[in-house]
C-alpha cells in the first residue's frame, strides 16, 4: 500500500510525500523480513526435537515416499559426530527439497541418501 501511495504521489508531482511513503515501505519490509527470519528459526523441525538428524531424515524420507514408486535407500559410513542444530535443520531442509524435486521432476524409482563421516570431515549426499 505504501508503494502504491508513493506511485500516486509521484504521479501528482509530490516528491516529499513519495519519499515518505518509500521510507515507510522500506521500514515495513525490514521489519517483516526480521519477523520472518525469527519465525523460521523458531520452527525447528519437530522431528529433530525427538530424534537425531540421521533418524529424522530417514523417517521424513520414508513417510513422504510411502505410496509412491520411489524406493529410498540409506547408507551410513563411519560414526556421525553430533552436528550443530542449525546444520541439522539445513541438511534436513536440503533433503526435503531434493526429495520433492526428485518426485516432481525426475520420475526416478530410486532415491539414495548417504552420510559419510571420518575423523576430519562429514559428508552428506543424496543420489537418485
Amino acid at each position: 500500500m505504501q508503494l502504491e501511495a508513493a506511485e500516486k504521489a509521484i504521479e501528482h508531482h509530490r516528491p516529499k510525500q513519495a519519499d515518505e511513503h518509500l521510507r515507510w515501505a522500506g521500514g515495513l519490509a525490514r521489519k517483516s523480513l526480521s519477523e520472518a527470519r525469527r519465525s523460521v528459526h523458531a520452527l525447528r523441525p519437530q522431528a529433530l526435537k525427538k530424534e537425531n538428524f540421521w533418524d529424522a531424515l530417514k523417517d521424513m524420507i520414508k513417510s513422504i515416499t510411502v505410496g509412491t514408486a520411489l524406493h529410498p535407500s540409506f547408507k551410513i559410513q563411519g560414526k556421525i559426530s553430533p552436528l550443530p542444530p542449525v546444520w541439522q535443520e539445513n541438511l534436513l531442509h536440503i533433503g526435503q527439497e531434493a526429495l520433492a524435486n526428485t518426485i516432481k521432476y525426475a520420475h526416478a524409482h530410486k532415491f539414495g541418501t548417504r552420510v559419510m563421516s571420518g575423523p576430519k570431515k562429514t559428508a552428506f549426499g543424496i543420489f537418485r
